[in-house]
C-alpha cells in the first residue's frame, strides 16, 4: 500500500438492494449526507448490499454506515444480516453507525430478536439515529449507555438537494394525480387479509372514477418492485383505460416522476416521503405501523388511511381537502438527520490502525465479468451492453457471456430461459412448478428491459459493440448451459456462424464446454476460437479424478492448443487448486459474489476468477 492510498478513508455504506427504489432513495440520500459531512477529506464510499453477506469486506474499511434498514425479526432477514456485520466489525475494531433506522417490535421470546439485540449493544456500535419508534429502540433494544441514540426524520426529506440534477427541469405546472400501486399481497403479508386482490382492484377503479368526475387527470405508477409492476398492469387492465408510467429506471427517475404530479395517492411509504420532500400533497395507506410514525412526523397523520378507512371515497376526499395545501420538510426535520451523521464522522471516522490490505497484482487481468458483469452492486446477470460498458469503465478486460437461442432460432444474450431470468425481465412465469420457462421469440426478446432498465440484446448486437472497441486485450468466454454439452447443438453451430459473419477477431472468443465431442466440432468449424474445457466436477469428485480427466485428453489438448479449464467455484479449494497447478492449464473459476472468496481463489492460483457482482475496480480499491 502506498502512503497516499494509506490516507484514503474507506467507508462501507450498507443498503438494501432490490427493485423497490424506495430503499435506493433512502441509501442515496444517506450517501449524499455522508459526502456532505466528509467534505474536504480524502475518502471512498463502497456500496454494500446488506443481503450479500460478504462480511470479509469489513476488514478493509475504516467505518460502516447503515443507510436504511429495519430492526425487526418477524419478516425478511435483518435479524441475520445485521448481527453478522456487527460481529465482524467488532472483531476488526471498525466503528458502526445506523442512519435513520426503522424499528419494529422486540420479542423477548424470539431468538431472532434476542440475537439482534445482543449485536446492537456491541461496543463497535457508536450511534443510532431512528426515524420512527425510538421508544421501542431505547426501552427494548439498547442497553449500552455508550451508544448515542437520537430521533430523526427519514433521510429522504433531503431529496430536493440529493436529486438536484434530476429535478433541474421540474415542471412548474402540474395537473396529473399519481396513483402509486403496491403488490396485491402486501396488505395480507402485514396482517391485513381483508384487503384482498379483488378489493384493491375495485379500490383503484373507484378512485379513478371519482378523480375523473372531478376533472382530474391520473396515471398509475410504482416504486419499481417487480410485484408492484405486475399488479399495476393488472389494475390498468381492470380499469380498462388510462395510462401507467413506465417502471422507473432508478431512484432519480422515480423522484423525477413524482415531481411531475400535482398530488399523490400511494401505498409505498417512500412515494409519500418523496412527495412530501417536494411539497406535493399525498395520501398514504397504513399497512405497516411505520406509516403511522411517518404521518405523525409530518404533523398530518390524517393524510394516512388505516385499513378500516381504506376506501376510494376516503382517499379522494382526503386528497381534495389538501390538494392546494402542500406541506414539506422544514429545517427542524432535515437538520437532525445530517447532524447525527456529522457527529459520527467527526468522532469516529478516520484511517483505522491495523486496517487490512492486499497486494493483488494486475487484478483487472485476473477477474472475469460473468454475464458481462454486475452494475452498481445491485444488478446482476443481465448480459446487456449496459453491463459491458460499465465493466469496461471499471477495469475489466475478460468477460463471460451467456448465449441461448430464441424460440425462432436467433442467438441472444440471456442466462438461460428460467425463473431467474424471467424475474429479471419482469415476466410472469408460464409454469410455476418448473424452473425452466419457454424461450421467447426474437420479437418478444427485443422488447425486454432487464430490471425495468437495461435493453436486452442479441449476440449480433453484442459482437457489433465488441468490434467497435478495437481492443485486442478483450477476451470473451461464452457459456451455453446444457446445450453447450450437446455435440449436435444448433445453438453452438449458429453462434459460430454469427461470429464468422460479424467480422470480430475469433481468437478473442472462447466456448466453454465439458464435452470432448463438442470441443472437436468447434475446432473443426473454426480453429481460431479457443475452447475452455469445463471440468465435470461436483462435491464427490476426487483430486485423482480431476487429474485423470485432464490426463485422458491431454494429447488432444496439446494437439489442438487447448490450454484452459473451468471449475465451478463451489468445488475450487486447496486440493483441486493444487491438482490443477500441476497440469499447466490456465484455470477459470466461475463465479463469486463475495470478495473474500474471489481473493482466496486468486491466492490459490486461479488465473481467472469470475464475479457477477463486483467490478475489478471495486475489488482493487477496497483491498489496496
Amino acid at each position: 500500500m502506498t502512503g497516499q492510498q494509506n490516507q484514503i478513508i474507506k467507508i462501507l455504506l450498507v443498503f438494501t438492494a432490490n427493485m423497490n427504489l424506495g430503499d435506493s432513495i433512502l441509501a442515496e440520500n444517506d450517501r449524499f449526507l455522508v459526502e456532505k459531512a466528509m467534505a474536504g477529506r480524502n475518502y471512498t464510499i463502497f456500496p454494500y448490499s446488506i443481503s450479500s453477506r460478504d462480511i470479509d469486506q469489513i476488514k478493509y474499511v475504516d467505518a460502516v454506515i447503515f443507510g436504511g434498514g429495519i430492526f425487526k425479526a418477524k419478516t425478511e432477514k435483518f435479524w441475520l444480516y445485521i448481527p453478522e456485520i456487527l460481529h465482524e466489525a467488532q472483531k476488526c475494531n471498525v466503528p458502526v453507525f445506523f442512519s435513520a433506522i426503522g424499528t419494529e417490535e422486540y420479542y423477548p421470546d424470539d431468538e431472532r430478536s434476542v440475537q439482534l439485540k445482543e449485536a446492537l449493544n456491541l461496543s463497535c456500535v457508536k450511534g443510532i439515529s431512528c426515524r420512527d419508534d425510538i421508544e421501542t429502540l431505547t426501552k427494548d433494544y439498547i442497553d449500552n449507555p455508550d451508544i448515542e441514540v437520537s430521533p430523526v426524520c427519514d433521510p429522504a426529506v433531503w431529496c430536493r438537494e440529493t436529486y438536484a440534477e434530476a429535478l433541474k427541469n421540474e415542471p412548474s405546472k402540474k395537473e396529473v394525480i399519481g396513483l402509486g400501486v403496491v403488490r396485491y399481497d402486501l396488505f395480507a403479508d402485514y396482517g391485513n387479509p381483508s384487503i384482498t386482490k379483488e378489493y384493491q382492484l375495485e379500490f383503484w377503479k373507484e378512485t379513478v372514477q371519482l378523480l375523473e368526475e372531478k376533472g382530474l387527470p391520473w396515471t398509475l405508477f410504482t416504486n419499481g418492485a417487480t410485484g408492484d409492476e405486475a399488479f399495476a398492469n393488472e389494475v390498468l387492465a381492470y380499469i380498462g383505460h388510462g395510462t401507467k408510467e413506465k417502471a422507473p429506471a432508478d431512484a432519480a427517475d422515480l423522484v423525477r416522476m413524482i415531481s411531475s404530479f400535482r398530488g399523490v395517492i400511494a401505498g409505498r411509504m417512500h412515494s409519500n416521503i418523496v412527495a412530501f420532500a417536494l411539497n406535493i400533497p399525498s395520501v398514504g395507506f397504513i399497512w405497516n405501523r411505520k406509516l403511522v410514525f411517518w404521518g405523525k412526523k409530518t404533523g398530518h397523520p390524517e393524510r394516512f388511511l388505516p385499513v378500516e378507512k381504506l376506501t376510494a371515497e376516503n382517499a379522494v376526499d382526503t386528497l381534495m381537502n389538501i390538494l392546494d395545501q402542500p406541506v414539506g420538510p422544514d429545517e427542524n426535520m432535515r437538520k437532525p438527520v445530517y447532524e447525527a451523521i456529522v457527529r459520527f464522522v467527526q468522532n469516529h471516522v478516520r484511517v483505522r490502525e491495523g486496517r487490512t490490505s492486499e497486494t493483488i497484482p494486475l487484478i483487472e487481468e485476473h477477474m472475469e465479468a460473468v454475464c458481462l458483469g454486475g452494475m452498481e452492486t445491485r444488478y446482476m446477470q443481465t448480459n446487456t451492453l449496459d453491463a459491458f460498458e460499465y465493466s469496461l469503465e471499471n477495469g475489466y478486460t475478460n468477460f463471460h457471456l451467456s448465449v441461448r437461442l430464441t424460440k425462432d432460432g436467433e442467438p441472444v444474450c440471456v442466462d438461460g430461459w428460467n425463473k431467474k431470468t424471467y424475474k429479471l425481465m419482469n415476466l410472469p412465469f408460464e409454469d410455476e412448478e418448473k424452473d425452466a420457462q419457454p424461450a421467447l421469440s426474437l420479437e418478444q426478446y427485443r422488447n425486454i428491459l432487464y430490471c425495468n432498465r437495461f435493453r436486452a440484446i442479441t449476440l449480433r448486437q453484442f459482437l457489433e459493440a465488441f468490434k467497435q472497441k478495437k481492443d485486442t486485450k478483450l477476451q470473451v468466454v461464452m457459456n451455453f448451459g446444457r446445450s453447450g454439452n450437446d455435440p449436435s447443438s444448433k445453438l453452438i453451430r449458429k453462434t459460430l456462424a454469427v461470429i464468422s459473419e460479424s467480422g470480430v477477431n475469433p481468437s478473442q472468443f472462447a466456448i466453454r464446454t465439458e464435452n470432448i465431442d463438442v470441443m472437436k466440432n468447434v475446432r473443426k468449424e473454426n480453429r481460431k476460437i479457443r475452447v475452455v474445457y469445463s471440468l465435470p466436477v461436483n462435491e464427490k469428485t476426487t483430486v485423482q479424478e480431476i487429474k485423470e480427466s485432464i490426463k485422458k485428453n491431454n494429447l488432444y489438448f496439446k494437439l489442438n492448443g487447448i490450454r484452459d479449464v473451468a471449475v465451478n467455484a463451489r468445488y475450487y479449494n486447496e486440493k483441486t487448486a493444487e491438482a490443477l497447478k500441476k497440469t499447466g492449464m490456465k484455470v477459470h473459476v466461475f463465479s463469486y459474489r463475495k470478495t473474500g472468496e474471489l481473493i482466496q481463489a486468486l491466492s490459490l492460483g486461479a488465473d481467472y476468477a469470475g464475479s457477477s457482482l463486483y467490478t475489478a475496480k471495486y475489488v482493487r480499491e477496497l483491498t489496496e
